[in-house]
């Protein structure tokens, strides 16, 4: 439990965090399920690691990239949560379910790396968009 001065920091940092966001990650040993009415396999359901509050901010200029034989707009974002959720990996699909801004809405981020910090209050995930 944080107190004096990093509470406060930490309940400010709260505040802020006006988007709500899902944290999902594939299971690497579950296979594919076969749909019997369509004979198509289908992926495994994705597990729940994070449902909470989050602070969505776009990181730099957008990275543009050869996707397939168009060039594409990757865009980084650092996500801030609540707490120091420690259940979060590099992989980790993060889904906005809802915020201010509603182009945030349904936007889905991979993360890419996970901060640390000698003094940590949130947890600080940096992440890219998901194209395609």
């Amino acid at each position: 439990m944080l107190t004096g001065p990093l509470s406060a920091a930490g309940a400010y940092g709260r505040r802020l965090q006006a988007a709500t966001c899902v944290i999902t990650r594939e299971d690497p040993d579950a296979d594919p399920v076969l749909d019997p009415e369509t004979g198509q396999l289908t992926d495994p359901a994705l597990t729940e690691a994070y449902t909470g509050p989050c602070l969505v901010l776009p990181v730099g200029a957008d990275r543009v990239v050869d996707f397939g034989e168009n060039p594409t707009s990757l865009r980084q974002y650092d996500v801030t949560l609540t707490g120091l959720s420690e259940d979060i990996r590099v992989e980790d699909l993060v889904t906005v379910a809802s915020g201010h801004d509603p182009r945030l809405d349904g936007l889905e981020l991979r993360v890419l790396d996970i901060t640390k910090s000698s003094l940590p209050t949130n947890r600080r995930l940096v992440c890219e968009e998901v194209i395609g």
